[in-house]
């Protein structure tokens, strides 16, 4: 996913494909949110992802994920998931490369999946009845991220032409650290969310 994604974007200024991303995210954001995961933003223990959205790669994933969990009993009642194997569910999808994704938008795409592959035919068989163009992928923060933004946030500072420190990034640098952590991490925060975890990592040094 990753590697065609960058083949697809060679060539093409990133700053299209951020401003693209935070548009998708800010129009997201209008619509019905997950609450524990937003409270989980909010605390800084992880990130709206405007990279990635949900598709192909997601799906199959998902029903490869909960096909073997269905497996496992202590997880399932009769023919459906009991909550905890729900909650396993999402860390598994989530273990693949470290995104999350709403319990209910898991559960609901679950079913749609369900049904096309049951050959059960209904209307809109064939098409998404979730909005899937407004599917949030939220990413964990870790300490090899807090380590990265501290350095590059310091040599960019310490860099100003005159060769004095400076008290603060302007528009362009932040925008500089986002694109380069974007490059580094393969997923990428909105500038705000940058911000805040920078602010987070320099108070924990």
């Amino acid at each position: 996913m990753h590697s065609a994604f960058f083949d697809k974007i060679r060539g093409i200024p990133t700053y299209h494909y951020i401003e693209e991303g935070s548009s998708r995210l800010h129009e997201s954001l209008s619509y019905s949110t997950d609450d524990i995961l937003e409270a989980k933003v909010r605390t800084n223990e992880i990130f709206r992802c405007l990279m990635h959205t949900w598709g192909e790669d997601e799906d199959c994933r998902l029903w490869h994920e909960h096909d073997a969990v269905m497996k496992i009993n202590q997880y399932r009642a009769g023919f459906e998931l009991r909550d905890i194997g729900w909650n396993e569910l999402q860390d598994r999808f989530c273990g693949h490369d470290g995104h999350l994704v709403s319990l209910d938008f898991l559960k609901a795409r679950i079913l749609e999946l369900g049904r096309d592959k049951e050959g059960i035919v209904e209307p809109g068989m064939g098409r998404s009845m979730l909005d899937i163009d407004h599917c949030i992928l939220y990413h964990y923060w870790h300490p090899e991220h807090d380590r990265w933004l501290v350095d590059n946030y310091k040599l960019i500072l310490g860099g100003s032409h005159k060769g004095k420190e400076k008290d603060f990034l302007n528009g362009q640098e932040w925008q500089q650290l986002q694109e380069e952590f974007w490059f580094k991490f393969k997923c990428c925060p909105t500038q705000t969310q940058l911000q805040s975890r920078v602010r987070y990592a320099l108070s924990n040094i």
